[in-house]
């Protein structure tokens, strides 16, 4: 039997899960912590990664993204290491508007 890489750690800490992406990982969040300098997570796209998310609050612990960036997309954003105002971003946080799915296109339909 083949076992995915993860399983062993899975055995370890039992609590954490896993997600096949970034964008997987932050569904229904209230906090993004990049904790990695990984090119994957420099490349995010944030209104997507917005749109997922219950509250819009990136912990940047590692400074890949700028405070101007991350307040044009939305977020509440905080870092460590830099100047306070380079650091801290704090916007509104309008929620975002979701595109409906086919069962809810039908449910629409329906009740017309």
């Amino acid at each position: 039997m083949i076992r995915p890489p993860w399983s062993r750690r899975s055995r370890i800490c039992p609590d954490v899960i896993y997600c096949d992406s970034a964008y997987g990982a932050a569904e229904g969040a209230d906090a993004v912590v990049i904790a990695t300098e990984w090119e994957q997570f420099r490349a995010l796209d944030l209104d997507r990664l917005r749109c997922l998310m219950v509250r819009p609050v990136i912990v940047d612990l590692r400074n890949i993204y700028r405070a101007d960036e991350t307040k044009r997309a939305n977020f509440r954003y905080l870092t460590v290491g830099r100047p306070a105002a380079e650091r801290y971003a704090e916007t509104a946080m309008p929620r975002c508007r979701k595109t409906p799915n086919a069962k809810t296109i039908a449910a629409l339909a329906e009740a017309l």
